[in-house]
């Protein structure tokens, strides 16, 4: 919990009241953080900070973990113990968490809850070195197909997300929220709540007021935000992307991992602003292969020139002028994604494997 030496503060009346308050809550929120472990200003600075992200957490009825530990359910079968029989009900989709730490400083925290008016639960990562930021920036992140409707917190445990978004240094937020629930389907949430203007608008307006009352911004709104989709949250990514709310413009960075599935205009023209950043990355031999062609050749390379990393085998061997053609690669160096604002690159990688294997390397080499 400790911050890095030099950074000053003077201790008032109205800090000791608040780290008093803050003890309060630590009794029941965050038991490894000892008040005995305060030492400097800076350090009581942090506990406080820390007290009030999860006290506030706690008060709208998340529950939050360092690294949350799914509970088996005796009541599913294994190994698709997150699947819904038709004995299971509905409400017990959402597994519960246990954890032995609240806070770490290599991951943060994650807390899930839910977020109102959407009907799923919500991870939210906090990452450990997280600046105070006047509209928090936000890495929105949707899974893929999910028909045994895994958790949200066993889902970016398995991949690793908390630790992977520390890594990256980048100061955003990660929101993953759950698709669907049984018996209505794993994306039914996404594309009825987020896949469309105001369901978006509503969904990204609870998000910036929670940060703001949890001391993560000053101000209720979000600022930047980055979407990474997979696989069939294509259809909820497709609406945001191209519907009119008041965060459209702070859409401002999209990574389709193999979910190009419909190839209808909309990300080739999201991709032709200047302003905005997109990345594709696309299994071979089948329709997303064959939709990032097509959206490729959708763009003007004299205006919109972009990467393209592909081979033989994904029906990709043509020559064509405007591009960097980078036969049989999987991966992009992090000087390509910095120096190409749009992108497409064709991988080996398991379709179920694709974020994991490349969603670290693109956020570290945005610019």
């Amino acid at each position: 919990m400790r911050r890095p030496a030099g950074t000053l503060m003077l201790v008032s009346g109205a800090m000791l009241l608040q780290l008093s308050s803050a003890i309060a809550i630590a009794n029941d929120v965050c038991p490894n953080v000892s008040p005995s472990t305060i030492q400097t200003p800076a350090d009581v600075k942090d506990f406080v900070g820390t007290m009030r992200l999860l006290g506030t957490f706690l008060a709208a009825g998340f529950r939050c973990c360092a690294d949350p530990i799914p509970v088996q359910d005796p009541a599913r079968p294994t190994p698709k113990q997150w699947a819904c029989p038709p004995s299971v009900p509905p409400s017990r989709v959402e597994a519960e968490s246990k954890c032995d730490n609240d806070f770490s400083e290599s991951v943060g925290t994650t807390c899930i809850g839910k977020i109102p008016g959407y009907p799923e639960p919500v991870a939210i990562v906090v990452p450990p070195k997280l600046k105070e930021m006047a509209q928090a920036n936000v890495l929105l992140s949707m899974h893929g197909d999910n028909p045994d409707y895994e958790p949200v917190d066993s889902h970016i445990k398995r991949r690793g997300m908390p630790a992977m978004l520390t890594r990256t240094g980048r100061n955003q937020i990660l929101v993953f929220p759950a698709g669907g629930s049984c018996p209505n389907g794993s994306h039914s949430a996404y594309d009825k709540n987020l896949g469309n203007g105001p369901g978006f608008e509503k969904f990204m307006s609870g998000i910036g007021a929670l940060f703001q009352k949890a001391g993560i911004s000053s101000k209720p709104e979000v600022g930047n935000i980055t979407i990474a989709a997979h696989s069939g949250s294509y259809k909820a990514l497709s609406g945001i992307v191209s519907s009119k709310n008041a965060y459209s413009d702070r859409v401002n960075e999209v990574f389709c991992f193999d979910c190009m599935y419909e190839d209808d205009g909309v990300f080739a023209k999201y991709a032709k602003d200047p302003r905005h950043r997109f990345w594709s990355v696309f299994t071979g031999g089948g329709k997303t292969a064959h939709n990032n062609r097509q959206m490729r050749n959708q763009l003007d390379v004299g205006k919109e020139p972009y990467y393209f990393g592909c081979d033989v085998y994904a029906g990709c061997d043509e020559d064509k002028p405007g591009f960097t053609r980078n036969p049989g690669v999987s991966h992009a160096s992090p000087s390509d994604y910095k120096a190409n604002r749009i992108g497409f690159l064709y991988t080996d990688e398991g379709h179920g494997n694709v974020p994991t294997a490349y969603l670290e390397g693109m956020l570290k080499g945005s610019p």
